[in-house]
């Protein structure tokens, strides 16, 4: 009888501890982590300020417990799921590969390309501004009250190119100087620019002034652009090779979208 008893107790313990067992286990919802991966990026150029969206899986929930570097550049993280992240490549960032660490796991992505040419391109209209207008012994300030139009496009298969079109911000501007609206300009090629960084610079560039049946040569234009929260903040130069040269110049034209 004593020794059925104590094996009665026995199996009593050992079925306790197997619903206790099994009672923790049904209770642990956790269900491991999906290895940290990342399948794509987009978009995958672009400029400090772009926001990305990386897709993959093994991200975590919560914002703080996610890393992203671009080219080893920290990103502000502004959304998070399981599968996807949204952040702003950071100023400063150069091109490079996207990275994601989660708990001491870090996966490289797909290079980012930056491209600093984007933060200028769009349609552009100027501000009134003072010119000077310079001919031999003589130096005249006129206001210019018109405003015209200002393309700035990239150049195809270069990283530091850009097209500044401002034949119409010339040309009206030196017929509102005058009082005139006859005078034209003859371009043979596209204005070409080369960015650094928030700044761009015209390099001498010639082209013709035309009147009419009068027409001459226009030497030196030069021009350099700075972009300032948004606006364009350009400064030109230029000469007209007629009889008496005649410099045109301007500082501090603000062009905006």
């Amino acid at each position: 009888m004593k020794t059925m008893k104590t094996t009665s107790k026995l199996i009593t313990i050992l079925f306790l501890g197997l619903l206790i067992l099994t009672s923790c286990s049904n209770n642990d919802d956790s269900t491991p982590s999906a290895a940290l991966v990342i399948n794509s990026i987009s978009p995958i150029v672009g400029d400090a300020g772009t926001v990305v969206t990386i897709n993959g899986q093994g991200f975590e929930n919560n914002i703080s417990d996610n890393t992203v570097t671009f080219n080893g550049f920290p990103a502000m993280l502004n959304a998070t799921t399981q599968n996807q992240l949204q952040v702003t490549v950071p100023i400063g960032a150069t091109t490079g590969a996207v990275s994601v660490s989660v708990a001491g796991d870090t996966e490289q992505g797909p290079v980012f390309t930056i491209d600093e040419r984007l933060k200028f391109m769009g349609d552009y209209e100027n501000e009134d501004y003072d010119a000077l207008f310079s001919r031999v012994g003589l130096d005249t300030t006129l206001t210019v009250n018109s405003s015209s139009d200002v393309e700035i496009k990239l150049i195809a298969n270069s990283t530091n190119e850009i097209e500044v079109d401002i034949r119409d911000f010339l040309e009206d501007g030196l017929n509102n100087m005058l009082g005139s609206s006859l005078i034209n300009y003859s371009f043979d090629d596209d204005i070409i620019a080369i960015v650094d960084g928030d700044e761009f610079e015209i390099e001498e560039f010639d082209f013709t002034v035309i009147e009419g049946s009068f027409s001459a040569p226009a030497e030196f234009l030069e021009g350099e652009g700075k972009l300032e929260d948004g606006v364009i903040v350009f400064s030109f130069r230029y000469i007209i090779q007629a009889d008496d040269p005649i410099e045109i110049s301007a500082e501090d034209v603000e062009l905006e979208m």
